[in-house]
Parts: structure tokens; C-alpha cells; sequence
């Protein structure tokens, strides 16, 4: 606790010279943007920043959901986290956080359920592949007017 204290003093002490500064803007984010957010806009969202890692993540929430012990914890954490968002009308991008422990718990579930050879290389292969399309929208592969074509089509 001493270090986590040590740690955000400083921008604690900032906070406070200039008056809570972050309030005064979280207060614009939730007047100006958050009050739009639709909750079909934030489940698309979350399929489109996520591709083809829903056949991950997804399995990896059922997995975390079914498993004995703390591991179930992970679980209902990640549904708190979703449902938080959606009451408080955030974007669809703050569950970011949420996502590497999901895709994690989901290669286990995956590990369980493809017992054969052919079954663990064909899955990400398929997974690889149909991500292809994705690729210009976190890769610069494509000039600015191309670019807002491809997103076009």
C-alpha cells in the first residue's frame, strides 16, 4: 500500500494544486459522448474490436464461469466489468482490459475440447485467416484515400 501511495502521490499532489482538473473533464466526457453510447453500439464494438477473437474470448468467459475455485471469480468480474459499463453508458473500448485474460482462459478451453493434431492447427489457421480482412484496420498497409475506400466497401 505504501508503494501504490508513493506511487500516485505525485499526481495526486498535481491534482489538488490545480483543483481536481479530471473531475471537471470526466464530467464533459459523460455530458458530451458517454450520454450517446447505445448498448447495440457498444456489443458491436466489442465484435469489431475484438474480430475473430470472439471464438476465444467467449469459450474463455464460459470456461472462467465453469471453473471451481477463484478462477470463477475472473468470470463474473469480467460480466461486472461489462455491465458497469453498459448502466454508465461507456465505450465499447474501456473493456480492452477485460480482453487478454478472456483470450487466455479461452486457448485453456480450446486445450481442453481439440484433442487431435489436425483440430489444434486447423483452429488457428481458420482463426488467422479469416482475420485477413482485418489487417488494414491496425496495419498502415494501405494510402489514407485507399484506406477510407477499403472501409467503405
Amino acid at each position: 500500500m505504501v508503494i501504490a501511495l508513493v506511487i500516485v502521490l505525485p499526481n495526486l499532489l498535481w491534482q489538488w494544486h490545480y483543483h481536481f482538473p479530471v473531475v471537471h473533464h470526466l464530467e464533459q466526457l459523460a455530458e458530451n459522448q458517454l450520454a450517446n453510447v447505445q448498448p447495440i453500439d457498444f456489443f458491436l464494438d466489442q465484435l469489431l474490436m475484438n474480430g475473430w477473437a470472439f471464438f476465444l474470448w467467449l469459450p474463455g468467459l464460459w470456461w472462467l464461469l465453469r471453473s471451481p475455485g477463484p478462477w470463477r471469480m475472473f468470470g463474473w468480474l469480467a460480466i461486472l466489468t461489462v455491465v458497469l459499463l453498459l448502466v454508465l453508458h461507456g465505450k465499447g473500448y474501456y473493456t480492452r482490459g477485460i480482453c487478454p485474460f478472456l483470450i487466455g482462459a479461452g486457448a485453456v478451453f480450446w486445450e481442453t475440447k481439440l484433442t487431435k493434431v489436425w483440430q489444434q492447427v486447423a483452429l488457428p489457421t481458420l482463426l488467422a485467416l479469416s482475420s485477413l480482412p482485418f489487417l488494414p484496420i491496425g496495419v498502415p498497409l494501405f494510402s489514407a484515400d485507399r484506406l477510407a475506400g477499403y472501409f467503405a466497401w
